[in-house]
Parts: structure tokens; C-alpha cells; sequence
């Protein structure tokens, strides 16, 4: 069993997430950062490569400023920060949330569409892997894993799981893996605050999640971090994560926050001509309210999609021009041999980045110092650091006032 403690912090990108559902046994995805929500942006996500304007966009996570906001609200819908029931508990009491004001409310009870997983954030740090978790136990035709080593067809929903099916279609579907399949089976039962303390008490799920914390956060978990941690203020930046899934049998997009008390409908769509485009563009729409609550020099935000790991349709084109006798020299094979080199040397860099980030520099760190100290420039740079330190402390109180007196 884990507590919040043994959970740490993982950086917000593609490199990481991609390894990160890897290391549970997902294959065929990938996710794709976005940096624009025109159609533009949307549309290199549903058509990859030319030929291709029906590749599937399994969800949207979003990474967004957490905003604190005290509620003096009666109602049970509150939200915060440290995952957790929104009643008051223990004498504390939770704050809401009001981003892009008219939100819908959550959807508990009878009134979850049947097949939908949600999940309570009950965990401290676990907000990114549980963003991550929406998404993939609520995809759509994935192949989910037995272990008599059988596939099955989860189709999103995590009671049909009597088909047997061992194609993944060529790497078009999504494998969920063994370890996830059953924990899929394991939770379709439980309510979402009880699946929210299963994914925290998952020693397979924590663990591949902290094997993407810096070798420094060993450090501050376990029995040093009563001494380590702090309480957030106000002027802390608290960030949190949110995904957004369509769900084919209702045609509906719900928001997936685990700290709120359900999924949030944001908006029906049509799954007929449009494809994901459909669906996307609803989830736009609700980022889109999202962001009116903040000013416009705030630009702390991340946006990814979970898509099919784009290798997959290389493969395929290239497979189709070897059959009908494409030569080696075609500038066809030339570009889609180059555009799948890029793809391999993509992984190559993710990789190097993610053994970069599990490197512990901190013994470097401290022989560094040492050395400042024993030339005599350690008290200088210290007293350097200080007034840099002092000068945007005061740059950041003078923007703020700024941000405040224009809204």
C-alpha cells in the first residue's frame, strides 16, 4: 500500500506520457503536443500523413493553472486541489473551482452513462497519471489482455469483454496491456472514489509512474518528507490535469477531472462524416471556457492528445509501395523512409530526455559548490543569487498588481 508521499511529480510531456503508457503495456499510441486549437491543429491530428483523414484521437489532456477560489457555497460540488472528497472532512473545507463560468454539473449515480470510467483523484501528484488513465480505460475498440494471453475487444467499455479478438488491427488499435485490462475489470464495479484509492494503492501504477520523477524526488518521498514538504500558498503555481474523451455510445464529450464528484458533458457530437474532428471540436470548445477565466499574459498551459504512435501508418504506406514494386529511389519511398527515420530518432531523443531526467545530479551539484566555496566565489554568487532573487520578486508582484488592475 502507498500514501500520497510516495508519489512524485512527472513533467508534462509527450516524451514522458508516450514512455509512461508504454511502461504499463499500452502499445500502437502515442501523444502529440498541441500548441494551436484551429482546425489547422486539429486536423494534423485526425490526418497524420497524406492519404490519411480518419486516424484516430483517443483523448485530449490538459494542463492548466489551478486556480483557488474560497466557495462559501452549501452544495456538495466542491472541488480542490489535493484530490479528495468535496464534502468537508476532518474540519476541512474544500474549495471550488470556477473556470469558464456555466459549466455543467458532474454527473454522479445512475446518471454516469454505463461503461464510462471516472475515477476520484484521492492521491496527491497522481493527477497526470490519472488524466492519463481516463483516456486509455475509456478507449474506444481498444484490445485489452488476458491472462490466459487472450485479447478481447474492450470497445470503451469495461463490461464487454466476452469477444474474443486477437487482431489489433495492424497496430490501428489501441492494446491496453494485461496489468491495465485487469485493473479495468478489477474497477468497472466501484464507485469513482474507491477506483480513485485503487489507482493510489497500485504498486504497478505508482511505479511506473515515479520511474519518471528526478532521482532528487527519491529524496523528498518516504521518510524525509514530513521534513521537506510545505503547504501551497498563494503564491505557489498549483497545476492540474483534465482530460477530455468522447464517448461513442451517448455521441457526447465528457470532461474527466478527478477532482470533481463525476464526469462533466460538455457537449454532444456527430461520429458519422466529421470523424474525430467531431468530437474535437467540442473539446475545444470547453478549453476555449477554460481559458477565459484567466488573463491574457497567463500562458501556462499544455495541451495533448493521445493518438496512434504515427510509425504505424509509415509502416503501412511504405508496405504498399514495396508491394507494387515501388523502387528504393522513388522520391515517394525517399520521403516516407525519411519521415519514418524522423519518427525513429524522435524516440532515440525521448529517450536520452527521460534518462536525463532520471539522473541524479545532485552529487554533481554538491561537488560544484565545494569547489565555488574552496576558490572563494561561493559568497559572491550567493549574494548575487540574493538580489536577482529580490529583483524578480519584485517584477513578479508589479505584473501581478498589473494583471489584476486590467481585468
Amino acid at each position: 500500500m502507498s500514501n500520497d508521499d510516495d508519489w512524485c511529480t512527472i513533467e508534462s510531456d509527450p516524451g514522458v506520457f508516450t514512455s509512461l503508457v508504454e511502461s504499463f503495456g499500452t502499445r500502437n499510441v502515442e501523444f502529440a503536443e498541441l500548441w494551436s486549437l484551429d482546425d489547422d491543429a486539429l486536423s494534423r491530428l485526425t490526418s497524420p500523413i497524406d492519404g490519411i483523414d480518419d486516424a484516430t484521437v483517443h483523448g485530449l489532456i490538459f494542463l492548466f493553472k489551478w486556480q483557488h477560489q474560497s466557495s462559501t457555497s452549501s452544495n456538495n460540488n466542491r472541488d480542490g486541489p489535493g484530490g479528495g472528497e468535496g464534502d468537508d472532512e476532518d474540519g476541512i473545507i474544500s474549495t471550488t473551482t470556477n473556470i469558464g463560468g456555466g459549466r455543467s454539473e458532474p454527473l454522479i449515480g445512475d446518471d454516469v452513462p454505463p461503461g464510462l470510467f471516472f475515477a476520484r483523484q484521492t492521491t496527491h501528484n497522481a493527477c497526470a497519471t490519472q488524466a492519463i488513465l481516463s483516456v486509455l480505460l475509456n478507449a474506444a475498440n481498444s484490445v485489452i489482455e488476458r491472462d490466459d494471453g487472450e485479447g478481447g475487444d474492450g470497445g470503451g467499455d469495461v463490461g464487454a469483454e466476452n469477444a474474443v479478438e486477437d487482431d489489433d488491427g495492424n497496430g490501428r488499435r489501441l492494446v491496453l496491456g494485461r496489468e491495465l485490462s485487469d485493473f479495468r475489470s478489477f474497477t468497472s464495479h466501484l464507485p469513482p472514489d474507491l477506483r480513485g484509492e485503487a489507482i493510489g494503492m497500485s504498486e504497478f501504477i505508482r511505479a511506473a509512474h515515479n520511474s519518471f520523477g528526478s532521482a532528487e524526488d527519491a529524496f523528498l518521498m518516504g521518510d524525509h518528507a514530513g521534513r521537506t514538504k510545505r503547504a501551497a500558498t498563494d503564491d505557489d503555481d498549483v497545476f492540474h490535469f483534465v482530460a477530455y474523451i468522447p464517448h461513442e455510445p451517448d455521441g457526447c464529450v465528457y470532461e474527466l477531472d478527478g477532482l470533481r464528484r463525476g464526469p462533466v458533458r460538455v457537449g454532444s457530437y456527430d461520429g458519422g462524416g466529421d470523424g474525430a474532428m467531431g468530437w474535437l471540436r467540442v473539446a475545444r470548445d470547453a478549453i476555449q471556457n477554460r481559458l477565459t477565466a484567466y488573463s491574457s499574459a497567463e500562458i501556462k498551459f499544455n495541451l495533448m492528445a493521445l493518438v496512434q504512435d504515427r510509425r504505424t501508418y509509415l509502416c503501412e504506406r511504405l508496405d504498399s509501395l514495396i508491394a507494387i514494386g515501388i523502387e528504393e529511389s522513388d522520391p515517394a519511398m525517399l520521403s516516407v523512409r525519411s519521415d519514418l527515420l524522423a519518427e525513429e530518432e524522435k524516440r532515440t531523443r525521448w529517450k536520452m530526455e527521460n534518462d536525463r531526467r532520471r539522473h541524479n545530479y545532485l552529487p554533481l551539484s554538491v561537488e560544484f559548490l565545494r569547489c565555488l566555496a574552496g576558490s572563494g566565489k561561493f559568497d559572491k554568487l550567493v549574494d548575487m543569487a540574493r538580489k536577482n532573487a529580490g529583483e524578480k520578486r519584485k517584477r513578479s508582484e508589479a505584473w501581478k498588481k498589473s494583471s489584476v488592475e486590467g481585468m
